[in-house]
């Protein structure tokens, strides 16, 4: 885990995306494209990349399979990565590291190696803390971490109730990570969920007349109620099926998913929206 702090404005947007798998050919690269373009098109918007940023699948991994590469070789695929986010590397906060690149540890640590070093950003190892901090200090703070253990799966036979059970778990998964994080999101599933606090009404009297409050979280404070957080699952840019060969994500009975990330709002200090953007 890494400890990180961000200076930022009181008012930006940041998008949370990661899990384009670069190298290989069902990664959406003009959808990558597009996000990192908006990043770049107003001033006070910023990104994390949440990891899985290459393939990394060595010829002698059993998901290897030639037809499904553009390129096979995970150090290109290291190289075309710096180069394809060099334009962007001011606006990016921080870089986590995910299981694919992970999985080629003994060639050492890609991800903080390459890749942060060459773009001059800040690693964020597998899962990080990270506090926010504007002219008038201390903000907010945010958990990120690459993976939460396991897919996210329902067997739900109701579409809606088949969602609400993803990100139950997902919320279930991510809350005790951490205890003063206003925001704790992960990648590494492809699914793209966003899970707002709850709105939870209560009543109060002035001695003549009720009124109606909603219970709001103090961003800085040393415990956030796991109900007053917002919980994400940043998406992914890796498509589910290609024409003309056969990837694992097929083999594997994967069913299609989402091709798109999360943008999070802030305005005056605050969290005041967390939106989906999906990509056709």
């Amino acid at each position: 885990m890494e400890l990180l702090k961000v200076n930022v404005p009181s008012n930006f947007d940041c998008a949370l995306f990661g899990d384009n798998h670069k190298g290989s050919k069902l990664e959406y690269t003009k959808a990558l494209d597009n996000c990192l373009d908006w990043v770049i098109s107003e001033p006070n918007r910023f990104y994390f990349h949440m990891g899985d940023c290459m393939e990394a699948i060595t010829v002698d991994d059993k998901r290897y399979q030639m037809e499904t590469q553009t390129d096979p070789i995970p150090l290109m695929q290291a190289r075309s990565v710096v180069w394809q986010f060099a334009y962007t590397q001011e606006r990016c906060l921080g870089w986590l590291m995910g299981n694919h690149e992970l999985k080629l540890w003994r060639f050492g640590n890609i991800t903080r190696d390459i890749i942060c070093k060459e773009l001059a950003i800040n690693y964020c190892g597998y899962s990080c803390a990270v506090t926010f901090n504007d002219n008038y200090g201390k903000m907010f703070k945010w958990h990120l971490r690459h993976g939460i253990g396991s897919n996210l799966v329902s067997n739900a036979k109701d579409e809606e109730q088949r969602i609400a059970n993803m990100k139950a778990t997902l919320k279930m998964r991510l809350k005790r990570k951490a205890g003063d994080c206003i925001l704790m999101a992960s990648g590494c599933t492809h699914k793209l969920l966003v899970v707002p606090p709850v709105k939870t009404l209560y009543l109060t009297d002035d001695g003549e007349s009720l009124h109606q409050h909603y219970l709001k979280p103090e961003p800085t404070a040393e415990f956030i109620h796991p109900d007053m957080r917002w919980y994400i699952n940043t998406g992914t840019f890796r498509k589910s099926l290609g024409i003309g060969f056969t990837d694992y994500a097929e083999l594997k009975g994967y069913d299609p998913l989402v091709i798109g990330h999360a943008i999070v709002e802030v305005r005056d200090r605050k969290i005041v929206n967390v939106r989906e953007v999906e990509f056709e």
